[in-house]
């Protein structure tokens, strides 16, 4: 799974307090957070950023309830800004140009598939005209929230068949 790239279309901006959820958080009218989020139980991955201005190291917080965090490697220049945030006065920076963060190694393990489960993040852009993609989840099952350049954002599910008979 990726974060800050798409099918090679990058991500430029900023993104802080990234959460995915095995549940669906959100089933009518609400107010977005004024918090920082938290990590309950189900909480499947959650990073607030938080860090030291240029650094490349980032942080899954399910260690801090007593689950395994996720492993993050950052590619490319994905850093730690102080630049833009929305809480904590950091945030992850994606200059457009191949970065992202590979979290995990089996994307089933991290992203819910089947039933309710819930995508969220406060994302800053830097350029507001290029083609871009937030989020990508791989595997059999690629789940992407994308922007595109004519301002609109997509949010898709690709199902890839295999054909496990061959020999």
């Amino acid at each position: 799974m990726t974060l800050g790239m798409y099918n090679n279309a990058s991500f430029n901006g900023y993104i802080d307090e990234f959460r995915i959820s095995n549940n669906a958080r959100y089933t009518a009218a609400f107010t977005p957070t004024t918090v920082p989020f938290t990590n309950d139980d189900y909480t499947v991955l959650l990073m607030h950023m938080n860090g030291t201005n240029a650094t490349t190291f980032f942080e899954d917080d399910n260690g801090a309830v007593g689950r395994t965090p996720k492993a993050i490697t950052a590619s490319g220049n994905a850093q730690i800004s102080t630049t833009q945030s929305k809480f904590g006065g950091t945030s992850a920076y994606f200059d457009g140009t191949g970065d992202y963060l590979s979290i995990g190694s089996d994307a089933f393990a991290i992203v819910p598939w089947t039933g309710d489960f819930t995508w969220e993040a406060w994302v800053y852009l830097a350029n507001t005209t290029a083609d871009m993609a937030l989020f990508e989840g791989k595997g059999n099952n690629n789940l992407f929230i994308r922007r595109t350049s004519a301002n609109k954002l997509g949010i898709g599910r690709q199902l890839v068949a295999f054909d496990n008979t061959s020999t």
